[in-house]
């Protein structure tokens, strides 16, 4: 795990598709649940929706916050694109 250089919370690095890394908030939860159950997922500023969860042995979602959002310094970390 690593902390972002400026406010000195913990962050990891994610991978985006185009290659490029990018920083995200380590999740304050984690939860579980069982196959074919049934879970409300709510993202915020949306409505909430139910999801099964997969039985076939897929993965679930994995959601991130960008620490750019919440990072009270994250001005300073940007890369400007002229």
């Amino acid at each position: 795990m690593a902390t972002c250089k400026s406010c000195g919370a913990a962050i990891e690095w994610i991978t985006l598709e185009s290659g490029k890394k990018a920083p995200v908030n380590v999740p304050n939860a984690i939860w579980s649940a069982k196959m074919g159950e049934n879970v409300v997922v709510k993202i915020t500023g949306r409505p909430g929706f139910v999801m099964k969860v997969p039985d076939d042995g897929r993965p679930l979602i994995e959601v991130f916050t960008s620490h750019f959002a919440t990072c009270p310094n994250a001005e300073i970390h940007r890369k400007r694109s002229n």
